[in-house]
């Protein structure tokens, strides 16, 4: 601790904000302390009132505000060091003369000129006076006897000084406050200065060793932040380059792609106007011959003699048929250029590009403990990168890290959600549900079984296979092609066997097809969202009815227990379930921001309802009645990530596979909700999948992009 001449000679008794000496000092609750005049001038800020020193806000109005009695008691010790000799004797002023102070009586804190001081020693109340001069008060040796007869008057009663202090009010009160204020005070607790001092002393050393204790503790947090912010702008740094790089890239492949068409293009007109250049020189030389042979065969039959005709005409004759029998080379056709742009740039691009994945991932439990200096030093440790703990409050009274939002198992539950694929959901099942089968065994490296091409007899375009069911009895597959408007039927071995819903078939025609569903073996449902309808047929191919509702674009259906079915709806971004006997809407799913763009959805055999949602790009969890029980996913290509999520199936085991389009993939999620494995990939032969199913024998089936459909053993 300072010595008091130290702590004269400190910054303590600076105004914190004009930096001068405090006049008339104002305690602010941060304990930080401005002159009166400085304080006004805050509070005169309104809303933005707050300690110019730290920031932090005032609430207190200058009649509200509270004196600092040590710093000013303090300050009056310093000016008596320093300013002393400029004072004005006080017995002298009261007969209106002005003469200079030559000392301080420290007894009576009056100033004194050398004949007063004199006349003070020699009176029987004074002799006994501590008088000093200026000289020694500027020593700084009298400090603490100035201090042991510093007196403080009460506020309000002037010239009476305080005695006690009444704790119940939190007040110093004098003798007046006692007697006139009697009422007031007299079922208070009172306390002699000196008693309730000592204890409020004690008490406050004791808080002061425990704050004092937590600074350590805030200097390492300090540093943490420091090397959190440090790390930031290096991940900044790190990711800006790594865009830039990609944007390099995609313009160096897009440069390469434009040099190689103008080169083709370059090539092939160059080479057929080198062509059309040829033939054109030979005509020219045809033509001029024609006309040279026309003008001398002229002029023979005009002018010539009989004789000469005779002579010549056997060569003339010749000459003559092979202009009338010529044959000019030709061309075969014309050359066409047509420029035929790829997907649409404003979709494909930021695909192609990439994403921009931004989270905090909030402190695990272990970095949320006790803020001891090793605690914090692992947590420190932990900032290796922009995805450091998410701290923004340290709790002095405990010396506990807290995550912003909550406790340690709220913050647990949202790093998990901000995780990859699978990582995000605690569980695949409702809660309290736990799987009844056995844990599948998966095979090494999925086996094909079966291949076939999903082609009819009347295609009229590229097979675009959006749907796949399978018939649980028959075993045969139900292909829904997209661009031919039409469901293809084929055996379990692959053979083709049907068609139906295909263009001109009356109420059945399908228009925008796109996804289908088999309910109870009796009903194959297929969404038409031309139409904004689902149109139900019969096992064989029959068109029964069609239902419609709250469809503006029906994308993924699946049949659902109980005779129902589930529709997702990309425009009205939300699911249906609805009654598969008359169609009528049974419940709607859906709230604000919940759904980005759904595309496939699947029901499994625990009555979980799963969403792959093509733009976010995730999955989306659901129990039977439609609330939310997980999300699982983030854009990328690692083991968790997804790019394009496309069609979903479950199978008997509670497992769920997601057909990862653009990343040629399936990824494999146990009932527990997390990765497992890519069950089938494009190191199998895997192009582009689309639809799945799970076929009755338990393998995986797949179609691709143009019409093939693959079916794998995985377990």
């Amino acid at each position: 601790m300072n010595s008091l001449q130290e702590l004269l000679g400190s910054d303590l008794l600076l105004c914190r904000k004009c930096k001068q000496i405090a006049d008339k000092p104002v305690l602010l609750p941060c304990l930080d302390t401005l002159c009166t005049g400085c304080f006004e001038s805050c509070a005169k800020d309104g809303d933005r009132r707050c300690c110019p020193a730290c920031n932090h806000p005032l609430h207190q109005s200058t009649a509200e505000a509270r004196s600092n009695w040590f710093l000013a008691s303090l300050t009056s010790v310093k000016l008596c060091q320093e300013e002393g000799a400029k004072q004005v004797c006080d017995y002298c002023r009261y007969e209106e003369r002005q003469v200079q102070a030559a000392g301080l009586c420290i007894d009576c804190s009056d100033f004194l000129c050398s004949a007063c001081s004199a006349a003070h020693g020699k009176t029987k109340m004074t002799r006994h006076h501590n008088v000093m001069s200026f000289d020694d008060l500027a020593t700084g040796q009298s400090d603490e006897l100035i201090r042991q007869h510093q007196t403080f008057e009460c506020p309000d009663h002037p010239n009476e000084k305080v005695s006690r202090y009444c704790a119940t009010c939190d007040q110093l009160i004098c003798r007046e406050c006692r007697e006139q204020g009697g009422e007031r005070h007299a079922k208070h607790q009172v306390f002699s200065i000196d008693e309730f001092g000592s204890k409020t002393r004690d008490s406050l050393m004791g808080m002061i060793d425990n704050v004092r204790a937590k600074v350590p503790r805030l200097t390492e947090y300090g540093q943490f932040l420091d090397e959190y912010r440090l790390s930031v702008e290096q991940c900044r740094i790190q990711v800006a380059s790594e865009i830039g790089e990609q944007a390099d890239l995609l313009h160096k492949i897009v440069d390469e792609c434009r040099d190689a068409l103008l080169r083709q293009l370059n090539e092939s007109v160059a080479k057929e106007t080198e062509d059309v250049a040829r033939k054109e020189e030979k005509l020219s030389d045809i033509k001029s011959s024609i006309i040279s042979g026309c003008v001398f065969a002229d002029a023979l039959v005009t002018h010539g003699r009989d004789e000469e005709i005779l002579w010549l005409q056997s060569l003339l004759k010749d000459r003559l048929s092979q202009f009338i029998y010529l044959q000019v080379e030709g061309i075969s056709g014309k050359l066409s250029a047509v420029f035929n742009p790829g997907i649409s740039p404003e979709r494909s691009l930021p695909i192609l590009f990439g994403k921009l994945n931004l989270a905090h991932h909030p402190l695990m439990k272990e970095a949320t403990g006790s803020a001891t200096s090793q605690g914090m030093g692992a947590a420190a440790a932990a900032s290796g990168g922009i995805f450091s703990p998410n701290v923004t409050s340290v709790r002095l009274s405990s010396g506990h890290q807290q995550a912003a939002g909550g406790s340690v198992a709220m913050a647990t539950k949202s790093a998990a959600a901000v995780n990859g694929l699978g990582s995000g959901v605690a569980s695949m099942l409702p809660q309290g549900v736990r799987p009844l089968t056995e844990p599948a065994v998966l095979l090494s490296r999925a086996q094909l079984v079966l291949e076939f091409e999903a082609k009819s007899p009347l295609d009229t375009r590229d097979i675009w296979p959006t749907g796949l069911a399978i018939s649980e009895t028959t075993g045969d597959y139900f292909v829904l092609d997209r661009d031919n408007k039409c469901v293809k039927s084929f055996d379990r071995q692959g053979r083709y066997r049907m068609e139906f819903g295909c263009p001109g078939s009356g109420d059945g025609s399908l228009s925008s097809p796109y996804d289908l569903a088999i309910l109870e073996e009796r009903l194959i449902l297929v969404t038409d969202y031309q139409h904004e309808a689902i149109k139900a047929f019969s096992m064989q191919g029959k068109y029964l009815t069609t239902y419609r509702g709250p469809f503006k674009h029906p994308r993924g259906i699946a049949a659902m227990r109980g005779r129902q079915f589930v529709v997702a709806d990309c425009r009205m971004r939300q699911l249906t379930v609805h009654d598969g006997d008359s169609g009528n809407l049974v419940r709607t799913i859906r709230s604000e921001g919940l759904f980005t763009d759904p595309y496939y959805v699947a029901v499994t055999h625990d009555d979980v309802i799963v969403v792959t949602d093509w733009a976010a790009p995730n999955l989306k969890l659901f129990d039977f009645q439609g609330n939310l029980i997980g999300q699982a996913g983030s854009y990328g290509n690692g083991n968790d990530q997804v790019l394009q999520p496309y069609g979903v199936a479950s199978d008997t085991s509670g497992q769920v596979m997601v057909a990862d389009n653009s990343n040629h993939r399936i990824h494999l999620l146990g009932s527990d909700g997390r990765f497992v494995k890519f069950v089938v990939s494009k190191f199998d032969g895997l192009w582009h999948p689309m639809a799945i199913a799970v076929t009755p024998e338990g393998y995986l089936a797949v179609t691709e992009a143009l019409g093939k459909v693959k079916v794998f053993k995985y377990m």
